[in-house]
């Protein structure tokens, strides 16, 4: 039998609750996304030692390690799975709610990593529009868990009490993939079993007890505060900004072993501490606390069609208390250890209730999230399809070199002066603003962007080695050819990149290479950026005009880029555009025009919005087609 230990609940405590804060916003958590590393560990650990003491006593059953695990996992979450669906289908959009409709499939069948894998593209919706997001984890956990029983029987057979030896080349194959691919494809690094596996293999070697025993209390002592100190230096020290998992997923993973392995020699006082009935207790039902607190918080953020406030996300997770309280009372804890139903009862109970569930998550998804639940669906803006990807916008996976200059050249037709449009996606939204003005001046315009790569000097966003090869050549490049164009037009997602420790230095350099250059530059700034899809807004607030038009934007309130930008400007040299002084008051800006919408998702300028704006273009545009040279 394997012993109780209170001090592991306390340890899912520590877990939970960074992962809590980290998702509300609350200060001082920018690196609470770790917590679900510990799980991983402590998951590893806890199911490996039930295993194994299985061989030992009464043998091991897959039918009843199974029969568990539906016990453990399924009955809260298709609770949270069929109330999300339910509040979905009265507060989102319909392409909102036939996403909702694929992450219940999807989350039902231990899929939602694969899922929300796959819809990781740069236009991809925002996570907070994704209820069952969080559910990626479980996909991780049960896929781990459909094979690793079958590879541990075999172990355990063939090699006795040196199982562990087996597993060992896996946990390391599994880290240096995942350190590979953290780099080369983050996003499957991420997501994926294959490069988490070695941390759910890591707990599972705890309990191979390869390790020697920590006999000493001074020693446990040192070993668990050190495990302790650890996982809280990540959750205060991490950010979105890390190279995560890979090398990143260490620290918290080692230190989650670290507590695990000297609690099973004898007490300490860290072992004290996560022992105590209120740790124990958030442990308990840490499981409720996760399965619950990020629905509650895209609700609120979707009701409000604004970011939280740390302290409106703070108030969101302590509501999550109580529910999470109730569905470990009358959910979790009935169907662990009080209903006593036969394992084949439960199987059925289980695949029903399951393919229910993807029935309904299905017929959403085919029927494109009814949009007949609104009296009035908002007008889907022309938006992305005046962009041009995939010849003069490039991609993920296509080089710079593809853009073909003389295919991409836009406005008047063999004018006698070009400019160059250089850029992400947000020069790409202005090229059918620009194309009609330039017709107008008697201008040429040339598009060349690369999808997610900021227009600056040495800078590149943490991404696959490829695309950050691909974003520096095409920078290199530009800077090259730039003195053969009569202007350049700079424009870029600058908020995307903020917040990476590098940018204003890069930011600075940028804008003074291009003071330096014979060449006119005009250097847009950053425009705002919203919590839902425009479409999604106008849905929520049907009524046009007036103040219905304006939505909150909080990547204003200290953008950086702004700020240097508003004191950038250089008479006949560098000329700048700010998008949000004509779009915004303080933090709330205007997303649609009455009846039309600016912008066809959270950020990017509609075919409409760009023309809006497009005045921002007219004094630029001017001195090219007049000659004049800096």
């Amino acid at each position: 039998m394997v012993t109780y230990r209170p001090d592991i609940d306390g340890l899912r405590a520590i877990a939970v609750l960074p992962v809590l804060f980290f998702h509300a916003g609350v200060f001082g958590f920018p690196g609470g996304f770790i917590g679900v590393d510990v799980f991983f560990v402590i998951s590893g650990y806890l199911i490996t030692s039930l295993i194994v003491s299985e061989f030992d006593t009464t043998g091991f059953s897959i039918r009843t390690f199974y029969e568990r695990r539906a016990r453990r996992i399924l009955p809260a979450l298709f609770a949270v799975i069929l109330a999300c669906t339910l509040v979905a289908a009265f507060l989102f959009a319909p392409g909102d709610f036939k996403r909702m409709g694929q992450s219940a499939v999807a989350a039902t069948l231990f899929a939602a990593n694969v899922l929300f894998w796959t819809q990781a593209d740069y236009f991809g919706a925002a996570a907070e529009t994704k209820p069952l997001l969080h559910t990626w984890s479980l996909g991780v956990e049960e896929q781990f868990y459909i094979f690793f029983p079958l590879i541990l029987v075999f172990a355990h057979r063939f090699f006795g009490l040196r199982w562990p030896l087996l597993l060992m080349p896996l946990g390391v194959a599994s880290f240096g993939l995942s350190v590979w691919a953290t780099t080369a494809y983050p996003m499957a690094s991420f997501y994926l079993v294959p490069t988490r596996f070695w941390e759910l293999l890591l707990g599972a070697l705890l309990a191979g007890k390869l390790l020697p025993a920590v006999r000493s209390r001074a020693s446990r002592d040192f070993l668990s505060a050190a495990g302790l100190g650890m996982i809280l230096y990540c959750v205060v020290a991490y950010s979105e900004r890390t190279v995560f998992p890979g090398i990143g997923a260490v620290l918290p993973c080692v230190g989650a072993a670290l507590i695990i392995h000297a609690g099973q020699h004898g007490p300490s006082w860290i072992g004290r501490f996560l022992s105590l009935p209120p740790v124990v207790f958030v442990g308990l039902i840490s499981y409720s606390l996760y399965l619950w607190h990020w629905p509650v918080l895209v609700f609120f953020r979707y009701g409000l069609a604004r970011e939280l406030t740390p302290w409106e996300g703070g108030v969101a997770v302590l509501l999550t208390v109580p529910l999470a309280m109730a569905s470990w009372r009358y959910i979790e804890t009935p169907f662990r250890k009080g209903f006593k139903q036969r394992t084949r009862m439960l199987f059925a109970t289980s695949g029903t209730v399951g393919a229910a569930i993807c029935a309904v998550g299905l017929v959403i998804h085919l029927n494109g999230g009814f949009a007949q639940r609104f009296a009035q669906a908002a007008e889907a803006p022309v938006g992305k399809e005046t962009y041009h990807i995939g010849t003069c916008m490039m991609e993920e996976g296509q080089r710079y070199t593809e853009i073909d200059f003389q295919a991409c050249t836009f406005g008047a037709p063999d004018a006698p002066r070009t400019v160059l449009m250089w850029g992400d996606s947000h020069s790409a939204q202005w090229i059918s603003a620009v194309d009609r003005l330039a017709r107008e001046y008697g201008v040429s315009v040339v598009q060349a962007n690369i999808s997610g790569c900021p227009p600056m000097t040495g800078f590149h966003i943490r991404a696959k080695a490829a695309q950050v090869a691909n974003c520096l050549d095409f920078n290199r490049t530009i800077r090259e050819r730039v003195s053969g164009f009569d202007g350049v037009i700079v424009a870029a997602n600058w908020s995307r990149y903020e917040g990476d420790e590098r940018y204003s230095q890069a930011l600075a350099e940028t804008v003074r290479w291009l003071r330096e250059q014979p060449t006119p530059a005009l250097l847009i700034g950053q425009s705002p950026t919203f919590a839902l899809h425009a479409p999604t807004i106008r849905q929520l607030r049907p009524s046009g005009a007036g103040e219905a038009d304006f939505a909150q934007s909080d990547n204003l309130r200290d953008s950086i880029t702004n700020r240097y930008l508003e004191t950038a400007s250089d008479p006949g040299k560098l000329f700048v555009f700010m998008p949000h002084k004509k779009l915004c008051k303080e933090t709330s800006c205007r997303f649609a025009d009455g009846q039309h919408l600016l912008f066809w998702d959270d950020n990017h300028l509609s075919e409409y919005g760009s023309a809006y704006l497009s005045d921002g273009f007219r004094e630029f545009l001017a001195r090219i087609a007049s000659g004049a040279r800096a």
